[in-house]
């Protein structure tokens, strides 16, 4: 009877262990990045959480990745640049608008002990981060990349900090994650690229807090060197930090949360409805359903700011799927991007650049504009992507002439990169509009 028993606890034990396993298997581990506007106000904060909550609460091991609040980027930079010629009243200016913002968000979201303790935080880091930085760079009447990427990031430290203490003070347990003590990047700055065998090396203990049911909140745009200096991927960089997470995590999905707003005096009042994951730029109503990985990047290089350029580069050979969404109406769909190309796939969608923009992103190429447009005009680039356009140079000429019979001078434009050839073709800004639609 003893030995059948403890065969009998034995078994249960075993049926325990296996049913906990397969529930760990089963579990998606998503990465869930909202935009400066998704966490631009107390309340826009607090709708946020209650997104990662709902998806943590449904069996979900769960990543956030936040920008800065919104309009605390162009701030801090903004104070970069006024420091340089030693404008003291801009630089106070700029700094009581971002103690003010994140003040009265603290003081209207958590807390008095939380707002207390995030406060103490912003307190210490401006005195460091911020005063001490602004004055080094007065002193020498310049800056360097590295003082642009320490200022500039310091939106992030703080939007985290805020809402994992709110989720923290709503009965789940979150942590403020910062990104440069778990993501190495290259070095470059306001341009790094992920180093991802030194970032696996470094992912554990984020990796223990999905373990633990922890939902950590980590920051965007900016990993550490190998020198140890923080640098940035860039602006619009969180989304890089999030397919970088979901690559090294193995996650499932990432999905990339933005919004339309409203704002007054540089601070967002709220959202509205608006363009929902990727669009035409002639018909913001229309979302794009769905796009290939390839499509993506060539969408974002010729200018669609949706999409950092180097977004889906991290996560299309492991086949992680990323949806651009809305915080404003999180059940739509959005864009799904990483499915199969196809060549029955129609002309997906049209997008614009500036010549000097594409110039900048072609390391200041030269680039041979034909007779069919004025030398001196102010050129774009319009782009499309898509099986006909990104398969086939002649579909240029096809461009070209539609829009000939629309009366829109255009010139063909073949760019040569490390991912093949891109096709666009070039109008005058005033004919953009019309060349889009």
């Amino acid at each position: 009877h003893m030995l059948v028993a403890a065969s009998l606890r034995h078994a249960r034990r075993a049926v325990s262990v296996a049913r906990v396993e397969r529930r760990f298997m089963s579990q998606r581990t998503v990465v869930l990045k909202f935009g400066g506007s998704s966490v631009g106000s107390a309340k826009a904060l607090a709708s946020t959480a209650d997104a990662l909550i709902n998806r943590h609460a449904a069996n979900e091991r769960v990543v956030a990745v936040l920008s800065a609040m919104y309009g605390v980027t162009n701030k801090l930079v903004g104070s970069v640049n006024a420091a340089v010629t030693g404008d003291e009243a801009a630089i106070k200016e700029y700094r009581t608008a971002l103690w003010s913002l994140h003040e009265d968000t603290c003081k209207e979201l958590l807390s008095n002990d939380g707002a207390n303790s995030v406060l103490g935080f912003l307190e210490a880091s401006l005195a460091k981060d911020f005063d001490q930085r602004l004055k080094s760079i007065s002193e020498k009447g310049a800056f360097d990349d590295w003082d642009m990427d320490v200022v500039s990031c310091l939106g992030e430290r703080y939007s985290t900090r805020i809402l994992a203490q709110h989720i923290r003070e709503r009965n789940l347990q979150s942590e403020a994650v910062q990104a440069d003590t778990i993501i190495t990047t290259d070095g470059v700055p306001g341009d790094s690229s992920c180093d991802l065998p030194a970032t696996r090396k470094r992912i554990g203990p984020l990796a223990k807090m999905l373990d633990d049911r922890v939902l950590p909140c980590v920051t965007g745009f900016l990993g550490l060197a190998p020198d140890g200096r923080v640098t940035t991927f860039g602006r619009g960089g969180s989304d890089v930090t999030a397919t970088v997470l979901a690559n090294v995590l193995n996650a499932q999905e990432v999905c990339l949360m933005k919004v339309e707003c409203t704002d007054k005096n540089g601070r967002m009042v709220g959202w509205e409805p608006g363009w929902i994951g990727v669009v035409h730029d002639a018909d913001p109503n229309h979302t794009v359903e769905e796009l290939t990985y390839a499509e993506a990047a060539e969408l974002a290089f010729w200018g669609k700011k949706v999409l950092h350029t180097h977004t889906t580069s991290y996560v299309e050979n492991e086949g992680i799927p990323i949806r651009v969404g809305s915080s404003y109406d999180p059940t739509h769909r959005g864009t799904l991007i990483g499915v199969p190309p196809s060549n029955n796939r129609a002309l997906r969608a049209f997008t614009s650049l500036s010549l000097s923009a594409l110039q900048e992103r072609l390391s200041k190429a030269t680039i041979k504009i034909g007779n069919n447009i004025a030398p001196d005009a102010d050129l774009v680039a319009v782009a499309g992507v898509g099986h006909q356009i990104s398969s086939s140079p002649a579909a240029l000429d096809d461009m070209v002439n539609i829009l000939k019979s629309a009366n829109i001078a255009s010139e063909p434009l073949q760019c040569a990169r490390d991912t093949g050839h891109s096709h666009a073709v070039l109008v005058d800004s005033k004919d953009k509009k019309p060349a889009l639609k």
